[in-house]
């Protein structure tokens, strides 16, 4: 910052003093007021923003020049570099090339049916019978969900994935009800492929099948999800070793998954607020999905209490 300049108490002062005091000269006149210094730590609404101008420029870095002439195609007229109005129609968006969904509900932008992912893929999700609030949509227990068409993106293959959610249970009849799910049938039919995450009144259910022979795996933990209060939850598959489950940025159950090493992938949707997971009941979720989220990758203990931290101000 620059040093003081003119007289002390002038109106021809302006600079900083000590880092204590700053004068400035403004078009209505002379002003002077405390030095300001950011504030440390970083607030959770700053991390957030920190993080998605981050991907906006690696996924800008990882561009081919000729995709980068393209942008500078589009902000001719605009008074922009084919970089800042890259920036500028991306913000809000989570490029990280392993995100196969990122769908934060309660963005305006996503508060209409249909609407595009705010990923890579940009998918073209359709909204049935959900409500749209601001805090994400509310899901009424009887058929509202969301669904994406089936994507290779969405499709993990044999590969590590990462499912996380913001969610709110509402008071239901004790069945199983779904948060999300891409199957082609019942996972309690071992013959069936996909991942799905769903609750009852008692637990919560992490699962993905093969569709081999008594292959699947299912992790189970029991808690009430009933308390009026959003949750992040988040699965993680790790192919080679184990599954985990997580509330709210904790460990809270894990297990060995490794006998199930063939594809989850299918040709069925992605469905938000829906999952098959047990024959003879319609498991449609019953509360509000704030945030949907896949990667095809492992998520980090780390990166699961970080993103809580950070995110947990909006509920």
């Amino acid at each position: 910052m620059p040093k003081l300049r003119g007289p002390l108490l002038s109106l021809d002062a302006h600079g900083n003093l000590a880092k204590a005091i700053t004068f400035q000269r403004r078009p209505g006149g002379a002003a002077v007021y405390g030095y300001k210094k950011p504030k440390v730590p970083l607030t959770a609404r700053q991390i957030e923003q920190r993080l998605k101008i981050y991907w906006c420029v690696s996924a800008w870095q990882q561009l081919t020049d000729e995709q980068k002439a393209v942008w500078e195609g589009k902000a001719e007229g605009r008074h922009q570099s084919g970089y800042s109005y890259f920036m500028q129609y991306h913000r809000g968006y989570f490029l990280e090339p392993d995100c196969a969904l990122y769908t934060p509900l309660y963005d305006v932008r996503l508060q209409s049916s249909p609407f595009l992912s705010l990923d890579p893929h940009e998918h073209h999700c359709t909204v049935l019978g959900a409500v749209a609030t601001t805090l994400g949509y509310l899901f009424d227990g009887s058929n509202d969900r969301i669904y994406v068409p089936d994507a290779s993106s969405i499709d993990f293959g044999t590969s590590d994935f990462s499912v996380d959610l913001w969610a709110k249970v509402i008071p239901h009849a004790s069945l199983v009800r779904g948060l999300l799910g891409k199957t082609d049938g019942y996972l309690a039919n071992w013959a069936v492929k996909g991942y799905g995450l769903y609750y009852s009144a008692s637990t919560l259910f992490f699962h993905f099948n093969d569709g081999g022979n008594d292959t699947g795996v299912r992790l189970d933990h029991p808690v009430n999800l009933d308390d009026g209060k959003y949750h992040r939850i988040v699965g993680v598959a790790d192919r080679d070793d184990l599954m985990l489950l997580y509330i709210d940025g904790e460990l809270v159950a894990s297990k060995d998954c490794t006998s199930t090493q063939g594809s989850v992938s299918n040709s069925s949707r992605l469905y938000l607020g829906y999952c098959q997971a047990i024959g003879g009941h319609i498991n449609y979720h019953s509360g509000n999905i704030g945030l949907a989220k896949l990667l095809r990758r492992i998520k980090t203990l780390a990166e699961v209490q970080h993103d809580y931290q950070a995110t947990n101000w909006r509920y």
